[in-house]
């Protein structure tokens, strides 16, 4: 990271910028070597130390054929913006809070998972527990990227 000073290195801290985030933005990259990035509702957990992020997609179109060939993603979630004015253009700045990490997405299979990830997406975005009918999860995808490398950084004042 080449701003040291705005990284944010307590694993926690990291966790708690993931949890007040609600969009992330997830890049690929297609067979041609041509990038795709998409923005993405998600839930999240942390299970053994290991990060899952679940999101919820059609089953078909361009996002699952990249998938399907290179499941190697990058995910970005970003919250708490604020422009700091100052006296000159050169001198702006912006408060921020983010989060990358790196890591493989995998359609989930599981029911059980399935409904767990829907269930974490919509308390995420939400605040509120939902429970899931077979024939509403039987038409959606959930997708979980296993986050293998986490990162922080943040700047809050100038």
């Amino acid at each position: 990271m080449r701003r040291a000073d705005l990284e944010v290195k307590d694993r926690q801290d990291i966790l708690s910028i993931l949890n007040h985030c609600t969009v992330g933005h997830l890049a690929l990259v297609d067979p041609q070597g041509q990038p795709y990035l998409v923005p993405m509702n998600y839930g999240w957990e942390e299970k053994d130390g290991v990060v899952h992020i679940y999101m919820h997609s059609a089953k078909e179109g361009r996002k699952q054929d990249i998938l399907a060939k290179n499941p190697l993603v990058c995910f970005e979630a970003d919250c708490n913006h604020e422009l700091l004015v100052a006296r000159n253009a050169c001198s702006y700045s912006f408060k921020y809070e983010s989060v990358m990490g790196w890591g493989k997405v995998r359609v989930v299979e599981d029911m059980e998972e399935k409904l767990r990830g829907l269930t974490l997406l919509m308390k995420h975005q939400t605040g509120e527990d939902f429970t899931f009918e077979p024939k509403h999860t039987a038409i959606v995808e959930v997708l979980c990227l296993d986050l293998e490398q986490l990162t922080g950084k943040r700047r809050l004042t100038k």
